[in-house]
């Protein structure tokens, strides 16, 4: 994969392709994907992960996170996170920017929410970005596999999260309803150009 004391060779992309598989969004509880992906390194200030997602069963008072995290807890653990939020409620999708620095990752909403529409078979494409300590965005391509034409964009300051060393997709407690999305497509750029 590199010489890790090479600087230059952190801006490289790394490939995934075990990474993703199905989640399980289950009623009254929290689930992570396993196993968790370890980047086999700590992120620097400035990343780009990307994923794709078939929301195939996602019910109303559903949410979950496609995270760089610290940990490989549920979110009743405390840990670093940044990560992309998702959430279901009163059947309106909304998705964001979001973050946790040294506490369990707070689970109510996304951080400047969007709105969004899925159906259940289509592949949806999606990138999170840490521009900086405290600058996180977004980015929602729709199902364009290029990822040259954005859809819709959530950015907003953030928590200055450290020991960010690993891939993490996870559901949340407050899930109401059983559901399921597939992930797959997972790549990590140890730099935002």
């Amino acid at each position: 994969m590199g010489n890790l004391l090479n600087p230059y060779w952190f801006a490289a992309t790394t490939y995934f392709p075990n990474a993703g598989g199905t989640l399980t969004l289950t009623s009254g509880s929290s689930t992570v994907l396993t196993p968790v992906q370890e980047l086999g390194f700590t992120a620097g200030s400035t990343w780009k992960f990307r994923f794709s997602v078939i929301f195939s069963d996602f019910d109303n008072n559903s949410y979950w996170l496609a995270s760089i995290s610290n940990s490989d807890g549920a979110d009743q653990v405390v840990q670093n996170e940044i990560s992309c939020m998702w959430k279901k409620s009163s059947g309106t999708d909304t998705f964001g920017i979001h973050s946790s620095q040294a506490a369990q990752p707070y689970l109510s909403n996304p951080l400047d929410n969007q709105t969004a529409t899925y159906d259940t078979t289509s592949k949806y494409y999606f990138e999170v970005i840490r521009g900086g300590a405290t600058t996180g965005t977004v980015n929602y391509y729709g199902t364009d596999s290029t990822y040259s034409s954005i859809t819709s964009t959530s950015t907003a300051t953030i928590s200055n999260a450290t020991g960010l060393d690993r891939i993490k997709f996870f559901s949340g407690t407050a899930t109401n309803n059983a559901g399921s999305v597939s992930i797959s497509d997972v790549y990590f750029y140890n730099n935002t150009t």
